[in-house]
């Protein structure tokens, strides 16, 4: 093996492997977190804005798109929030084919799709509140207790010196 400095051309390269970055948790952004706890009441107002008049969903559904979009990229090691941008980027459309296919007015789309959007941003909300309350739990455990990326991974902490 060589260590690149070998004059052979066709020597074989040894490259140095740091630290692996653990799934989930530890790699959280603060940048992915603000953007989530913004969407959060963003969601809400959307959906109450969709009970009041449907038509309503013509802005806020680009807007959750661009916004799933813009989350794509942070999430794309982030795992933990992944499926919050996704669902940002695939709700919209969902919506949309809906509407196309039924070929609903607005008057016909009124009840159905902002039932739809309700329970869609209910479960959004559970899974972020979820998300976060995992987080809290995994970032503000003591020195001595084992991190959950450890245990999920089955490596064994040292016991608490004393």
């Amino acid at each position: 093996m060589s260590d690149g400095t070998s004059p052979n051309p066709y020597a074989v390269t040894t490259l140095e492997i740091g630290e692996p970055i653990p799934d989930g948790f530890a790699t959280s952004s603060k940048f992915t977190r603000w953007m989530i706890i913004i969407a959060m009441p963003l969601l809400v107002i959307g959906v109450v804005l969709a009970f009041l008049d449907i038509e309503t969903i013509l802005g806020s559904g680009p807007v959750m798109l661009v916004w799933g979009v813009i989350l794509l990229y942070p999430t794309r090691r982030d795992r933990q929030f992944q499926w919050f941008a996704i669902a940002c980027c695939l709700f919209p459309v969902v919506v949309f084919l809906i509407i196309f296919f039924m070929s609903w007015s607005p008057q016909d789309a009124q009840h159905p799709i902002s039932a739809l959007c309700a329970s869609f941003v209910g479960a959004m909300l559970f899974g972020c509140v979820k998300n976060f309350t995992q987080l809290r739990r995994t970032t503000d455990r003591p020195p001595s207790e084992p991190f959950a990326i450890e245990a999920a991974h089955g490596v064994q902490a040292a016991p608490p010196a004393e």
